[in-house]
């Protein structure tokens, strides 16, 4: 059974993720976001308090 014979399957297997990972990712990843993400909030948000019927 020529299936089970991992010879030809495994390098093609590793060739294609050595081409997917070492051209095709740095080509996606080098796109910008149309939105740049800031990590400062611009306004502070206030949780209003709950009023809890049992309490």
């Amino acid at each position: 059974m020529p299936q089970l014979n991992p010879a030809p399957w495994f390098s093609m297997f590793t060739i294609s993720w050595l081409v997917i990972l070492l051209l095709l990712m740095p080509a996606i990843m080098s796109y910008q976001t149309q939105n740049m993400i800031s990590t400062q909030q611009t306004t502070k948000l206030e949780q209003p308090l709950w009023t809890w019927p049992w309490h």
